[in-house]
């Protein structure tokens, strides 16, 4: 888009020209200063999120019927034996509270 500089300076002078104040005695400051202050609303996003990740661990671990395989694989995963289902099942949990990480990270 092009534009014509010595038109924008001619525009910004006339409506330099033509603006006039409008004297109030600070009435706009009156009513400012009466305004309830404004509240920021909260922001839910981070506290479901984690709440829910939260959840979803505690069911994978202590709901599914062959024990707490996460616990035991992250047993596995201390002593060096990767790729275990149980491992493999921690790691996946891992991998979706990072998920959960960066899908909060990317809201903020």
């Amino acid at each position: 888009m092009n534009t014509d500089s010595a038109r924008d300076d001619l525009e910004s002078r006339l409506l330099a020209q033509l603006r006039r104040e409008i004297h109030d005695d600070g009435f706009t400051t009156r009513v400012a200063a009466a305004l309830p202050r404004a509240t920021r609303p909260v922001d839910w996003t981070f506290p479901l999120v984690a709440a829910a990740a939260l959840a979803g661990c505690a069911i994978a671990t202590f709901v599914v019927p062959v024990g707490p395989a996460i616990l035991e694989g992250l047993r596995d995963l201390a002593a060096a034996r990767a790729f275990t289902p149980a491992a493999i099942g921690a790691l996946a949990a891992m991998g979706a509270l990072a998920a959960t990480g960066a899908v909060v990270a990317a809201d903020s």
